[in-house]
């Protein structure tokens, strides 16, 4: 993996889901939502319509063409007026990381989550609605046009932010991340989804912009062993399930779970399982 693959920050958010909600006419109040919470980030963006917010103890109407940004945990309710037309557009992200060093937070103007548009209004809302013809669409390739597009709304959002004061801040340890143990989570995830590539500790730490000691030591601390350890486990995991379960190659298994020198891959495996590789093929099938 070269050094240019950026990990779970501003340009790579992990998109969970993109669903809209429509009703054509509303003749009587409706509850959308009861009040409940996020694991993840959460942009609702109101397309046409109106909607009503709860937040704890305070409340707001909601208009066409406005942005909530709701980060994890903030309890909410949503409850829709009688009008004509109502539409919105909810996407759910994680595993975002902002240049400035939040992770999995977006950094609030006021303490209501309703985001103020000073200067993308326009084209942020243009993206919505493209995103939107992707994802009923359907059509080859919708999912990356969908990673893309939310990553421009993420963008606009992060451009917004950065040129105005924040009055709003979150409480964080050092080096700005809300939590050691999301920073722990987040290299498990990218581990597990990527064990196959050329994973190192110059990488984690050039794409989230801490000291490799920093990185090792909240990881050892949340996960009780150290990055590359985990990563070993991992890949001789995936190794060892593919020795008993296919009749591949070692060297081709070696290499689909981040291996290319041979030897170094036999000599791990005999050193986790007490065993070569050849062996445990050979104990599968007898």
């Amino acid at each position: 993996m070269s050094s240019k693959v950026q990990l779970s920050h501003l340009l790579n958010p992990e998109v969970l889901y993109v669903f809209s909600n429509e009703f054509p006419q509303l003749q009587n109040s409706h509850v959308q939502s009861k009040p409940h919470t996020h694991e993840m980030i959460e942009l609702s963006i109101i397309l046409d319509g109106t909607a009503h917010y709860q937040f704890d103890d305070q409340e707001m109407n909601v208009p066409k063409e406005s942005l909530i940004v709701l980060n994890p945990n903030v309890l909410h309710a949503v409850t829709l007026p009688v009008q004509e037309h109502y539409k919105d557009l909810h996407i759910g992200l994680n595993h975002l990381l902002l240049p400035t060093g939040e992770f999995n937070y977006f950094p609030l103007l006021k303490k209501l989550p309703l985001f103020d548009f000073k200067e993308n209004k326009s084209i942020f809302f243009e993206t919505c609605h493209t995103l939107l013809k992707e994802n009923t669409s359907r059509k080859p390739g919708y999912k990356t046009m969908l990673r893309l597009l939310v990553t421009q709304l993420v963008v606009l959002i992060y451009r917004e932010l950065e040129n105005t004061p924040i009055i709003e801040t979150k409480s964080t340890l050092s080096f700005g991340y809300p939590q050691k143990r999301e920073l722990a989570e987040a290299m498990i995830h990218y581990m597990n989804t990527h064990y196959m590539q050329d994973i190192s500790l110059e990488v984690f730490s050039k794409d989230m912009y801490l000291s490799q000691v920093y990185l090792s030591k909240i990881f050892k601390e949340e996960v009780g062993t150290s990055p590359i350890n985990y990563l070993i486990h991992i890949r001789l995991s995936h190794a060892k399930e593919l020795l008993e379960k296919t009749d591949l190659p070692i060297r081709m298994i070696a290499a689909q779970v981040g291996y290319t020198d041979m030897y170094h891959f036999s000599k791990l495996f005999k050193k986790y399982y007490g065993f070569p590789p050849s062996k445990c093929r050979y104990f599968s099938k007898h």
